[in-house]
């Protein structure tokens, strides 16, 4: 019997794969100290200001994350660039920069609706909201940055980075609003760290010293116009697919507010958002596996990584079963005591999302824009939304929607495949094919 040795199973997959793999662990541990600042620094600003003051603030960091999907989408497909393209990361980065430039410029007229937001809102002023649209800019802006340092996998700096950010916001959260109104200080606490996040990945990018396959400082002007070319398109269109699968996680949370019982609803939202912890444990891996896949689009990444993903899952669900009630009982009060059926058919959705997250990142790492898991997904919150309104389903029945959405829609789109392929094994061939002959820009 083979001893699973790291030597042996650096043999056995490659070193390219087998250095994406302890770059996931790398970032799934950093993964898991930033999540738990992100939750420390929730509940240190709901503490300190109030459930009436926290609903505007919990509404404006909600859109921060929604820009922060697009943030998702930009980085990498700068990183992508980065990984294919033989350049020197500031090249990258300047190419990247000035094809985003124009279209971030779009963004300054959203400084219009800052009056009306503010009144929607019921904030006193329209500062929260004029902070909220500068940690939205400052954070694409960042994601260039960001996006050459992992192509480059510089897995180490981005960890670094991140958790920096993270517990710098926690401190900010909790000190700064002995000095300013608490609205203010938790947008404050957020852009801070999210402008050191991105000051300090430009330096490092600055300071990467050049690759000694990469070319010179100065290229070809058609190899530095390829790294800009459609940038915009395929940062728009990545996160168009990850927000479709995350509103495919969000969107039985709407239902059961609509159709349940107060008491009930309460209940399904707290399991939902601590069954959401799966989904950040298993995103570091996409992000380690993706430079990997991108350059060298190798299938035994992809399976490596799909097969990471769904073991880190299932680990996680197995954990809200066993441990996800106790939780529910003694943190957040009996009231809310939920049974471990329903963390097991929230850990089958969260896995399933997981799963379909790592592919429409591999699927584009692989191919550029073409992913058929943006459609998947699509598909899939259609079918969840119809069976809301025509079966009017139960707490189980919305928990497992998800993975019952995302798997018809998936078994759909391999049964058209291998239609019009003539068969299910040149399907399985093209997912986990060894190697593309071509490569798409």
């Amino acid at each position: 019997m083979t001893v699973l040795t790291p030597r042996a199973v650096r043999e056995r997959t490659g070193p390219e794969v087998y250095g994406a793999a302890k770059a996931a662990g790398i970032l799934t541990v950093a993964g898991l100290a930033t999540g738990l600042s992100n939750l420390a620094f929730n509940i240190v600003v709901a503490r300190g200001s109030g459930a009436d003051r926290y609903g505007g603030i919990g509404t404006l960091l909600s859109l921060v994350t929604v820009a922060s999907f697009l943030a998702l989408g930009i980085g990498y497909a700068v990183a992508r660039r980065t990984a294919i393209h033989d350049l020197h990361p500031r090249l990258v980065l300047r190419g990247a920069a000035r094809s985003m430039v124009p279209w971030f410029a779009c963004l300054v007229p959203l400084l219009i609706a800052v009056g009306p937001t503010s009144d929607f809102l019921r904030l006193s002023s329209g500062l929260p909201v004029a902070i909220a649209l500068g940690v939205v800019l400052t954070m694409l802006v960042g994601s260039l940055a960001t996006g050459v340092l992992i192509g480059c996998r510089r897995f180490r700096l981005v960890a670094g980075l991140s958790i920096s950010s993270a517990l710098t916001r926690v401190g900010l959260g909790a000190v700064l609003p002995r000095f300013f109104d608490a609205t203010d200080a938790a947008l404050v606490a957020t852009l801070i760290p999210v402008a050191m996040v991105c000051v300090g990945a430009m330096l490092l990018v600055v300071r990467i010293s050049q690759p000694a396959h990469a070319v010179s400082e100065a290229p070809p002007t058609n190899r530095h116009d390829a790294v800009g070319h459609g940038l915009p398109r395929d940062s728009l269109a990545g996160a168009i697919g990850s927000m479709a699968l995350w509103a495919v996680w969000a969107a039985p949370l709407v239902a059961a507010r609509h159709n349940l019982a107060s008491a009930d609803s309460g209940r399904f939202a707290a399991a939902q958002v601590l069954s959401g912890s799966v989904l950040f444990i298993v995103a570091p891996v996409t992000m380690a596996f993706f430079p990997t896949i991108s350059k060298h689009r190798d299938g035994n990444a992809v399976v490596a990584g799909m097969v990471i993903s769904a073991s880190l899952a299932l680990l996680g669900s197995v954990g809200l079963v066993m441990f996800g009630p106790l939780f529910m009982t003694h943190v957040y009060g009996a009231q809310f005591s939920t049974s471990p059926w329903l963390f097991l058919e929230f850990g089958l959705s969260a896995t399933s999302v997981a799963m379909a997250t790592f592919a429409l990142w591999a699927s584009r790492a692989r191919y550029g824009r073409r992913s058929r898991v943006t459609v998947i997904a699509l598909v899939a919150l259609a079918l969840e939304a119809t069976a809301g309104r025509v079966f009017s389903p139960g707490q189980g029945a919305l928990a497992v929607a998800p993975f019952g959405a995302l798997f018809v829609a998936a078994m759909a789109a391999v049964l058209m495949a291998a239609i019009r392929e003539g068969g299910i094994l040149p399907v399985v061939k093209r997912l986990t094919g060894a190697r593309v002959a071509s490569i798409n820009g």
